[in-house]
């Protein structure tokens, strides 16, 4: 009677599982989502209900009959009631939810409304439907960005060069787009630069803790950091720096719609990068390969040029 009453509560947790198998001679492991315990729950009362009206109706039968047969069954059912509770509880965990940070940079991440919309910004909201991924996506200041996703076990942020420096520090996912790092300056200054060690003579503004500030402070430039990208351009008309280390994508109107056009010039292509984007190394393997494999499946359909060329109006200033 043990195997008979052990098959009833597998028949009725198998219900409620997606997968349900025996493991050993009355336990029983299953993979359920949290909407069903309950439904495990009422099935399992009323296969004990039942026996307890069965065991009633035999209680005034003499030991080793039928009311050893009863108490049998329900020391089974509770038995494996409470296994497979216990499993229930365990498998069913609340669905991941990452927490996306990105800087305000047009085109390629900026508000409309209350929603963050542009290149890298779309581009993440689709690989996050089609891997099936809850999630919010907030604009930080970049280096608060950076930081959440070095922090915070659920956090992953775009869009990040990846350097030497951090390859360690993230799981990377991409890449998600690309961009020149280039020396910009006055058009109306001719600057003799043919290599970046050419310019080691100059003032070069970069943005505060961004991959090209980094990169050209370890290779000991003269750097003068801001808080905000925007205000470099500012900066370069008004003779405070000479260079503006700047990232653009390549057929971007980047200048021309910040009115800069035929004000400030390319000088020097000093690096070409991809953007990627970095999550938290606490982010379970599973995500960022469910992430990687969206990303491709967008690449194959032709999603990521259809994004790209969504923003033609705008240019982009990608790769923090």
């Amino acid at each position: 009677m043990l195997a008979e009453g052990t098959q009833v509560c597998h028949f009725l947790a198998g219900k409620c599982c997606r997968t349900s198998r025996l493991v050993g001679p009355n336990a029983i492991r299953c993979r359920v989502s949290a909407t069903k315990l309950t439904e495990i729950v009422e099935l399992l009362w009323i296969a004990l209900a039942n026996m307890l009206l069965v065991c009633w109706v035999h209680r005034s039968l003499p030991a080793g009959s039928a009311g050893d047969e009863c108490a049998m069954r329900i020391k089974t059912v509770i038995v494996a009631a409470m296994l497979a509770l216990g499993c229930a509880a365990s498998q069913a965990q609340p669905a991941p939810r990452l927490y996306l940070t990105t800087e305000a940079a047009a085109p390629h991440s900026m508000l409309e409304g209350k929603r963050v919309i542009g290149i890298g910004a779309d581009t993440v909201r689709e690989i996050m439907a089609r891997a099936d991924i809850d999630h919010t996506i907030e604009l930080l200041p970049w280096k608060r960005a950076y930081t959440a996703a070095l922090e915070r076990q659920d956090t992953c942020v775009f869009s990040t060069t990846r350097t030497p420096e951090r390859e360690t520090l993230f799981k990377w996912v991409g890449p998600i787009g690309e961009a020149d790092w280039v020396l910009m300056g006055r058009a109306d200054r001719k600057l003799n630069i043919a290599t970046l060690d050419d310019a080691r003579r100059y003032r070069i503004g970069t943005y505060n803790g961004d991959a090209r500030d980094l990169y050209l402070r370890a290779r000991g430039f003269d750097v003068d950091p801001a808080p905000n990208d925007l205000i470099n351009p500012r900066k370069l008309m008004a003779n405070r720096i000479d260079l503006w280390a700047a990232s653009i994508r390549r057929g971007s109107a980047t200048l021309s719609r910040m009115g800069y056009a035929g004000k400030i010039v390319p000088v020097l292509v000093f690096n070409r990068i991809r953007v990627y984007l970095a999550c938290n190394r606490a982010v379970p393997d599973a995500l960022t390969a469910r992430m990687g494999t969206a990303l491709e499946s967008m690449e194959r359909d032709g999603t990521l040029g259809r994004i790209l060329h969504r923003y033609d109006d705008y240019g982009a200033a990608q790769g923090r």
